[in-house]
């Protein structure tokens, strides 16, 4: 049970900072690709004088809102409902990882392994 309250300890530490590691590359890459599409977009009508745009064939056709309006709307967020359901998931899946061997050391009679 120590060893897996250690290995569990461990894993929290490690899926917490990876959580708000990844909100955070998720979130400045995202508005980078969204900044990106959006200019590359605009460039594209200019040359061709075409005002099609992924928007568009979405259903939004002449309800999109102007880049600038966009990109500031733009959030990427982590709600304390997704955070519990990761960390739970996380410890279960830990649990197994944990107690799997475990179980399977304790059948062989670790005594006999070890002399």
């Amino acid at each position: 049970m120590q060893m897996i309250l250690e290995i569990l300890a461990v894993a929290f530490v490690a899926a917490i900072l990876s959580l708000f590691v990844g909100n955070l590359l998720a979130g400045t890459i995202s508005s980078t690709m969204l900044r990106n599409n959006i200019i590359a977009e605009q460039n594209a009508a200019v040359e061709t004088n075409i005002t099609f745009s992924n928007l568009d064939a979405l259903g939004f056709a002449g309800t999109a809102p102007p880049a600038e309006e966009m990109l500031e709307n733009y959030d990427v967020v982590l709600s304390m409902p997704m955070v519990v359901n990761f960390l739970m998931t996380f410890a279960g899946i830990i649990t197994i990882a944990a107690v799997v061997p475990t179980l399977y050391i304790l059948r062989l009679n670790p005594r006999k392994i070890m002399t």
